[in-house]
């Protein structure tokens, strides 16, 4: 039997039902995946929630309830620390698709290839990245306290949220690229793919973003109101007699910062890492410099202030960030400004650290000391304050 009949016979053993092929692996495909995902939740105990614009317009009703008539009604529930994203249940959907395309390709015909493949991928973005990863991300950015609302430390699971979806679109970006791009590259199926894809990395990465900076809030919300609340006015307004160097309140900031610290690198990488490290450095100082803002420095004092500076500086260098480490430097210059005697305040303004800073920033520092009434009118402060 020569292979051109044997081609025709199995064309007319099979064709009937090679018709519906990829209508039936599309099925199979769908049930396997809602079946491994119904599963993932019953083994969780957890039912799923409204959907996500629910959720998050009722955040923005506490958040404006809480900011107009200063009532928190907020009731964050935070499943224990459960971030919903399972790595094994992505790893054996994406099994199960494999091996959907590996049936794919040998069933399809040529023509029919391109467009069976791009279904087929679609369940699994649909199960994987809409069912699971998306809607976990949907808890998780509802989990996160709201800033300025709470006296204990916030737990930030979101850290591990943003892990998790990172191995999961990793993981669903090396199948693509080894099982789903060979087959539409050439074709005009690609394009739709990459359509498909940017959208779904886009939306995922807002999600992502919008979730960090709500952490970094959460965090510096924490820092603000523990300071606040917690810095006693004589900390830096006390007897010549006290030499206490660093405040309990310092230290207990720095106490909670390092494992933050520690928690981003531990969960991002790569150029993520850096802007997130740099970027909660930067909101750090600056309600670091506003609280200093609202105290009053004697001598005795601007030695304590210049030692819990000193100390946000250690905590800050392990973000490894250049601009951090200059901002929380002058800083400690400007505090110099609250210690040295009247008359050197010319000297240390026109320093290398400080001479090129706006003199209304250096006058800010100036009067928060205690003597300024004292020292206004002299020629101390000529050229500084004129």
């Amino acid at each position: 039997m020569d292979d051109d009949l044997l081609n025709k016979l199995t064309q007319q053993i099979f064709q009937k039902h090679l018709a519906t092929y990829v209508e039936i692996e599309s099925q199979f495909l769908t049930r396997k995946c809602a079946s491994e995902l119904e599963k993932f939740y019953v083994s969780k105990n957890h039912q799923k929630k409204p959907a996500e614009r629910f959720q998050e317009l009722k955040r923005d009703m506490q958040e404006l309830i809480r900011t107009k008539a200063n009532i928190n009604i907020a009731q964050v529930e935070d499943y224990g620390g459960e971030t919903f994203l399972s790595e094994e249940l992505a790893i054996k959907m994406l099994q199960d698709a494999n091996a959907s395309l590996k049936r794919c390709r040998v069933l399809s015909n040529e023509t029919d290839l391109p467009s069976n493949i791009i279904k087929l991928n679609d369940i699994l973005l649909k199960y994987l990245m809409h069912e699971h990863a998306t809607y976990a991300l949907g808890l998780g950015l509802n989990i996160i306290p709201i800033a300025d609302t709470g006296r204990q430390f916030p737990h930030l699971y979101f850290f591990d949220v943003v892990q998790k979806t990172n191995i999961i679109v990793h993981l669903l970006e090396d199948q693509c690229n080894t099982s789903v791009v060979p087959c539409v590259i050439n074709t005009p199926k690609y394009s739709e793919y990459i359509f498909k894809k940017r959208t779904l990395m886009e939306q995922i990465e807002a999600k992502l973003d919008q979730g960090l900076d709500r952490t970094l809030n959460a965090v510096i919300g924490w820092v603000k109101l523990y300071l606040t609340n917690g810095q006693k006015k004589t900390d830096y307004n006390k007897p010549d007699s006290d030499f206490t160097l660093t405040s309990a309140a310092c230290s207990h900031v720095v106490q909670n910062i390092h494992p933050v610290i520690r928690q981003i690198k531990k969960c991002l990488d790569g150029e993520n890492q850096k802007q997130i490290l740099n970027e909660f450095g930067v909101r750090l100082h600056r309600v670091i410099y506003d609280h200093l803002q609202t105290m009053s420095f004697n001598t005795a004092g601007a030695m304590c202030a210049i030692c819990d500076v000193n100390e946000y500086r250690k905590c800050i260098r392990e973000l490894d960030s250049p601009l951090v480490t200059q901002l929380f430097d002058i800083l400690h210059a400007l505090c110099n400004l609250l210690l040295v005697k009247p008359e050197n305040l010319l000297e240390v303004c026109t320093g290398e650290t400080l001479n090129y800073l706006d003199k209304s920033v250096v006058r800010q520092f100036i009067q928060l000391r205690s003597d300024f009434r004292d020292i206004k009118n002299t020629n101390n402060l000529k050229g500084i304050i004129e």
